[in-house]
């Protein structure tokens, strides 16, 4: 028989002459390698994609209690400058930690197609200072200019407005890592025909034409020497990504080593009576009601901190460090507010929250806090009877937007 290259069978051999000859044993041959090679490469991807979750899960772990630490010692700590300026700077450095570990995240989201876009119409202004809000520090700690240049009418789109806003971040953090200090970065939103654009326009180290060529490509590094050493070199890549499962490009120019670099996104406009808008965040009043929480956490650091930080916010609080202790709190301690992490000794999280579900308590708002962030992390919560899902380190405000919002 001769097989295809996918070892598929195509014809016959007419004698036992042309069956012996080496090219259709060689095609046999081939054909069965390949399918090996291939099975061996998914299981690589398998093994790789459950590595990447492991080492998210466990850096989130220690990195949850650091980042509400800081956020209890800028509520009760003493105004003293110097105290504040190293309470900054752990905050900025958790906040790159933090977006470094969901770059990571997002390498094996992307090869295995589980990136999805939750759409909305917005603004794409709104997006832009989401993402100069959460690069500002870098910004900062730089000494750079950022010049913003928003027009005054809204621009509107079709999209995800935190993995948009996530572009930009990237795109900025590029700038600002690529820029000597106390460069003039600028961002730019225009409207050209049907199309949101966004410019970053920086007079850094620019980018020669050989560099060009792969400068979008995956864990590329703009450039390589010791002194220029700084991020995963998977930020532009998971920008045009983002970009194209919008519908839209990126391209990047310079005039060549030395000369600065632009980065340009088109994202489709849409009309602004063509959606329903998106509706208002709710705002954080001063005088929230207060409220009954549990905390379940076997990582004591976490939960000791985070209750802190709730006390301080006039919250009753109980912290407790296992699945079984949660429920029994429950019963004496009515809740209206529990936080369970999810892998808890004795009984886990999934297992308590379908408990507490069980015994009818469904006026009980479930949060699932956890190092595990992925898609089907989250569905699983969902199906626990979770009502809301934070991954670690919890962003404190939308937790206390939880508070106001729960019954």
């Amino acid at each position: 028989m001769l097989f295809d290259k996918d070892g598929k069978v195509f014809g016959e051999c007419s004698s036992a002459r042309e069956a012996s000859h080496p090219f259709s044993r060689a095609i046999y041959v081939s054909s069965s390698a390949l399918r090996d090679s291939r099975q061996k490469l998914h299981q690589e991807v398998l093994r790789k994609d459950r590595f990447l979750a492991i080492l998210s899960h466990e850096l989130r772990n220690p990195l949850a209690p650091i980042r509400m630490a800081v956020t209890v010692l800028n509520k009760i700590g003493p105004p003293e400058p110097q105290l504040q300026q190293l309470r900054d700077i752990i905050d900025r450095q958790t906040s790159q930690l933090t977006r470094l570990l969901d770059d990571l995240m997002d390498v094996s989201r992307i090869s295995s197609g589980k990136i999805t876009l939750r759409k909305t119409r917005f603004d794409i202004a709104v997006a832009v200072s989401n993402a100069v809000e959460s690069i500002q520090p870098q910004i900062d700690s730089m000494q750079h200019e950022l010049i913003i240049d928003i027009p005054p009418d809204p621009i509107y789109v079709d999209g995800d407005v935190t993995r948009l806003a996530q572009v930009f971040v990237n795109l900025l953090s590029n700038a600002a890592r690529y820029t000597d200090k106390r460069g003039r970065i600028r961002l730019v939103v225009g409207r050209e025909q049907a199309h949101a654009v966004v410019r970053v326009i920086d007079p850094g180290i620019g980018i020669s034409p050989d560099q060009m060529s792969r400068i979008f490509e995956m864990f590329a590094q703009v450039d390589e020497s010791l002194e220029r050493q700084g991020g995963l070199g998977v930020g532009l890549a998971l920008a045009r990504t983002l970009v194209e499962l919008h519908g839209g490009t990126v391209e990047a120019k310079s005039a060549g080593l030395g000369k600065g670099s632009e980065f340009i996104v088109r994202i489709p406009t849409v009309p602004a009576e063509s959606m329903p808008m998106q509706p208002a965040e709710a705002t954080i009043v001063a005088a929230q009601k207060p409220r009954r929480v549990v905390i379940a956490d076997d990582n004591v650091d976490s939960a000791t901190v985070l209750g802190t930080l709730l006390r301080a916010s006039g919250h009753e609080v109980q912290t407790i460090h296992d699945g079984m202790a949660a429920l029994e709190s429950c019963q004496s301690f009515p809740p209206d507010l529990v936080i369970l992490d999810i892998g808890m000794p004795k009984l886990n999280g999934y297992d308590v929250a379908r408990e507490i579900r069980s015994r009818g308590d469904s006026h009980i708002t479930l949060i699932a806090v956890t190092g595990w962030g992925q898609q089907e992390d989250k569905r699983q919560a969902r199906e626990a009877g979770f009502d809301y899902h934070l991954t670690k380190p919890i962003d404190f405000v939308r937790l206390e937007k939880i508070l106001v919002e729960i019954r």
